[in-house]
């Protein structure tokens, strides 16, 4: 299973709307995402703008656990950037059409 997680900017841990995240299978998640533009952020929980946080979510960032097994895209574990989608226009993606 992955984790998507809707951030906002601001500093970790603070930055998360939802410490637990959204679960979603590995496989279902590569499917849904097969067009849209990943950037593979590193190991560590990503922050955006550390010193002007905000009130609202304003990134999507997956996670990969590291016993995940490597996906066809998601082939490095930890955080990524689902750079093309607003939180609300990633819930209606990968969550309401389930």
């Amino acid at each position: 299973m992955a984790k998507v997680y809707y951030v906002k900017d601001g500093s970790y841990p603070q930055n998360l709307l939802d410490p637990f995240g959204r679960r979603i299978a590995l496989a279902e998640l590569e499917h849904r995402l097969q067009d849209s533009v990943l950037l593979y952020l590193g190991s560590r929980p990503p922050e955006f703008n550390p010193h002007q946080s905000a009130h609202e979510a304003r990134h999507v960032v997956l996670d990969l656990d590291m016993e995940e097994p490597r996906g066809q895209r998601l082939t490095r574990t930890r955080y990524y950037l689902l750079a093309q989608l607003s939180p609300m226009e990633e819930d209606t993606f990968l969550f309401l059409h389930e």
